[in-house]
């Protein structure tokens, strides 16, 4: 590649940097954009400003271009964005008026939430959009860069962008408590995943990126994972997703529940953003999902925020299936074995405990409960989420 088309590549990781999870330049990363976007589409990308935060309507963008260089017709530009459009790799936000005009407003995505899991999930619908030899090298690539520090960057904040949901199934306890300031005696809204689902306008589901990755992995131990695929969901304006072919189901309420207890069961961890407003739910793997990789495999404290519970066993008779010990995403459940001078004991590692309530959920004597231990409340949008973990940066 000569050196003017690897500016373009540059270019476009400059402008997905500025986003606050960073994508700092690597010859992997590069990479990456070369095999994804074809050098005219990223020259086009780079005339953005930043992620999610500069929205263009065809005609400024076409504006924005030409006023730059006479290379592109607008034909040829609206060509290419919505050709990328098409494959979920721009935001194409369309609405109609009261006249019946549509309006189209264009936006690049940063790396996480955007260019991996869109990439990923269109490959998940096996639409013959990317070959098999290019996913290939994407996936050795991503590895790596993710190895070199990109993991490590989605948790660079004290205020990680993402947060752990409870179990539905869990048996929430909330006490009065004035050290926690919780003063009711109830769940709050936004610990409750039935409530995201009840408060949804769209919901549908589409192939996770993480799992779909993984079965192009080679690496030992980074294989295909045995946990269900078509499992990650998509709350509120689907619409862009449905015209990109992204979508493997809509869902009405009661069956979005049916699909998010069935990944209870199988011991997935429901993770959203850390905010009270929730336009996904990931039900992920310690294995193979980024957001729990960061603090299972990468051992990162603020790789994203625990919910305000914590599991403990109450005093149910135990039926010693050691189903909790099996499913907990972090190994935060210890059995200690009876001894003449010991009686047998259950713990929980404080340490380790993220108060997915998995175990909870899933325990056949109902011998753990979910306590609130803390009152965190998170932002109100994820626009404010994205600012306060750019403020709390520490990297």
């Amino acid at each position: 590649m000569s050196g003017k088309e690897l500016e373009v590549y540059e270019r476009l990781q400059k402008i997905m940097n500025r986003w606050s999870i960073r994508t700092p330049k690597s010859k992997n990363l590069l990479k990456i954009l070369q095999l994804i976007f074809t050098p005219e589409e990223a020259e086009i990308l780079g005339f953005f400003k930043q992620p999610h935060l500069d929205a263009l309507s065809p005609r400024k963008l076409v504006q924005r271009i030409q006023a730059k260089t006479d290379k592109y017709s607008e034909e040829k530009i609206l060509e290419i964005v919505e050709n990328l459009a098409k494959r979920g790799m721009i935001y194409s936000r369309r609405k109609t008026t009261a006249t019946g005009k549509e309006l189209v407003k264009y936006s690049i995505w940063p790396m996480v939430i955007g260019v991996f899991e869109w990439f990923f999930s269109k490959v998940g619908m096996n639409d013959g959009t990317y070959s098999d030899e290019t996913v290939k090298k994407v996936v050795k690539l991503m590895e790596k860069y993710a190895y070199e520090g990109f993991l490590m960057e989605m948790c660079a904040s004290n205020y990680p962008w993402a947060r752990i949901l409870p179990a539905d199934r869990a048996n929430k306890i909330v006490e009065v408590n004035e050290e926690l300031g919780v003063d009711e005696t109830v769940v709050l809204p936004f610990e409750q995943v039935k409530t995201a689902i009840e408060r949804a306008d769209g919901i549908a589901v589409i192939p996770c990126a993480c799992r779909t990755e993984s079965r192009y992995n080679d690496k030992p131990g980074r294989g295909p994972c045995d946990n269900p695929v078509d499992v990650c969901m998509l709350l509120g304006d689907i619409e862009h997703f449905k015209r990109a072919g992204m979508i493997v189901k809509e869902l009405t309420k009661e069956e979005a529940l049916e699909v998010l207890l069935d990944c209870e069961k199988k011991g997935l961890v429901h993770c959203t953003y850390n905010s009270q407003e929730m336009g996904f739910i990931c039900n992920c793997c310690p294995c193979h999902c980024g957001i729990l990789r960061g603090m299972v495999e990468m051992q990162n404290p603020k790789a994203f925020m625990r919910s305000n519970y914590m599991a403990k066993f109450n005093e149910n008779e135990c039926r010693n299936c050691y189903r909790c010990v099996e499913i907990c995403p972090t190994k935060a459940i210890w059995h200690y074995m009876p001894h003449e001078e010991y009686e047998e004991e259950w713990r929980v590692d404080e340490d380790r405990c993220i108060g997915c309530g998995v175990c909870a959920s899933n325990c056949p004597a109902n011998k753990i409960d979910l306590v609130k231990v803390r009152n965190e409340i998170p932002e109100e949008s994820v626009a404010e989420c994205y600012m306060r973990v750019e403020r709390e940066r520490f990297h």
